[in-house]
């Protein structure tokens, strides 16, 4: 696994099977971010037809969270390629397990450019208004992240 921020978080990474929603992708480990790769390693796989999914839990909520319009706010990313032009879609991400071994490389990314909307630690940016000035009543400035 590539593409991970350097914040202190948590790697969710699921094995999915006919589908990438929540139910389809059972299979799972977790396991704190120590670093910009990181090596997760599933045992004991079936043969059978899978996706990975994987994201960075900035938060601490142990889910992926999305704009409004349904983008994601954190680090994602599945197997298959790793341009993504439309919704990731299973048939694109699948890959096949026939024996023990099979290695795979993710890259996380972003579907935001990182302060567009979104902060490090994962809450919304409020574009616009003026932060608090520092003691003393400093001026306020636009909120930096």
């Amino acid at each position: 696994m590539d593409g991970i921020e350097p914040v202190p978080s948590t790697l969710y990474v699921a094995l999915c099977q006919g589908g990438l929603s929540e139910a389809e992708c059972r299979i799972g480990q977790d396991a704190p971010v120590r670093g910009p790769s990181q090596r997760v390693v599933f045992e004991d796989v079936a043969p059978g037809t899978y996706a990975v999914a994987a994201f960075q839990d900035q938060n601490g909520n142990r889910r992926l969270d999305r704009t409004g319009l349904g983008l994601p706010t954190e680090p994602y990313g599945f197997s298959g390629p790793s341009e993504r032009t439309a919704r990731p879609d299973f048939a694109r991400a699948q890959v096949a397990v026939r024996e023990p071994g099979l290695a795979l490389r993710l890259r996380l990314t972003r579907a935001l450019p990182h302060g567009k909307g979104t902060r490090a630690d994962g809450r919304s940016c409020r574009s616009g208004k003026k932060s608090r000035g520092v003691a003393g009543g400093g001026e306020g400035r636009r909120g930096r992240h």
